[in-house]
Order: C-alpha cells, then sequence, then structure tokens
C-alpha cells in the first residue's frame, strides 16, 4: 500500500471518530504519521473532493454545539477555535451567522 493511500486511510479513520476543521486534520496527518506538506495537502484535497469534510459546516456545527452544551461567550468560544489554529478570518463570520444565544435569554 503506497504513502499516499495510508494517510488517506488514516484521515478516514480520524474523520469517522469525529469532525476536523482541516486545519486539525492536516497538523494531525503531520504530527502523527510524518507526512510531508505536500502528502498532506494532497489528502485534504481529496477528502473535499469526496466532501468528507466542510470547514464552514465544521465551524457552524462547533460554535452551535459551544452555545448548547454550557453557555460560554463568543469570546471563549473564538479562542478556542484560534487554539485549534483556525484562522480569525473563516471564524468571525461563522459566529455573526449563529449569534449569541446568551443575548436572547437577555432580552427574554
Amino acid at each position: 500500500m503506497d504513502q499516499q493511500k495510508k494517510l488517506f486511510d488514516y484521515a478516514i479513520w480520524l474523520l469517522a471518530r469525529r469532525r476536523y476543521h482541516s486545519i486539525e486534520l492536516h497538523k494531525k496527518i503531520i504530527q502523527k504519521k510524518q507526512a510531508t506538506v505536500q502528502e498532506a495537502d494532497e489528502v485534504i484535497r481529496k477528502l473535499y473532493t469526496y466532501k468528507y469534510i466542510n470547514d464552514n459546516e465544521y465551524l457552524t456545527l462547533f460554535i452551535r454545539d459551544q452555545f448548547q452544551r454550557k453557555p460560554q461567550s463568543i469570546r471563549l468560544i473564538r479562542q478556542k477555535l484560534l487554539q485549534k489554529g483556525i484562522p480569525a478570518d473563516q471564524i468571525s463570520p461563522a459566529l455573526l451567522e449563529q449569534g449569541d444565544p446568551t443575548s436572547e435569554l437577555e432580552q427574554a
């Protein structure tokens, strides 16, 4: 089995366990499997092609989950996403899209 197939299978195995943002998955492939950046890029491209990953959907679900489990501030959620390595320019639109449910509670 060639290296690219092994990396792709590893990525699928990870995705079967939980959702990942492409940046998280990219880092994990490089760290755990000692893949080159180019190999990891190719795996991520293939996952996008097969629609196995969707960064916008990941952000939407992550933010919604954080609001529902234990209401948290937008600032804390933003910090968690930044710690995962997700760029701020992707986080801000997703947060705006989800809104702030804590402000809705205060208005009620």
